[in-house]
């Protein structure tokens, strides 16, 4: 598959590949065990703390 949400899907997954390799599970599994925990996450949302410096 191409395109932006492939590349991202793509990009989460080597992310979550340590993780999946330690739970064995696979990593598409782990990317959206963690996208539903909220632990990857597309945009980042504002916090109190951003832009302080």
């Amino acid at each position: 598959k191409t395109g932006p949400l492939a590349e991202e899907n793509a990009l989460f997954e080597a992310a979550a590949k340590p993780m999946a390799d330690i739970f064995e599970v696979s990593p598409p599994a782990m990317r959206r065990r963690l996208q539903k925990l909220n632990l990857l996450v597309k945009n980042k949302e504002k916090t109190l703390f951003d832009g302080m410096a």
